[in-house]
């Protein structure tokens, strides 16, 4: 099987660095800033925005516009401002509301 060297790279670094926060009190290696992949940080908010939305054994699902707002206060942790706008612009989608509040 051949394997594409850059997915892999984009691959381990979501793996590796999705928990980091922009402000550098994530995990594993307390990276800061534009120092943590860019994929590795769009994924970090995907994963912090499904976990809101989400009902788990342990908490109730949140609804878009709440998880939302928490996210974008801070509440969820530390996202690159840039990361943070494209969050927007994207969760006003018409289809991903309809989508999430189901």
């Amino acid at each position: 099987m051949k394997f594409n060297k850059k997915l892999v790279h984009y691959a381990y670094n979501i793996c590796l660095y999705h928990h980091e926060r922009y402000d550098g009190h994530g995990y594993p290696k307390g990276l800061k800033s534009d120092d943590i992949p860019l994929e590795a940080q769009v994924v970090g908010l995907a994963d912090a925005y499904d976990a809101l939305i989400s009902e788990r054994p342990y908490k109730r699902k949140i609804n878009h516009g709440e998880a939302v707002r928490m996210i974008v206060n801070g509440e969820c942790g530390s996202f690159s401002p840039k990361v943070i706008l494209s969050f927007i612009i994207a969760s006003m989608n018409k289809t991903w509301i309809e989508k999430v509040s189901k």
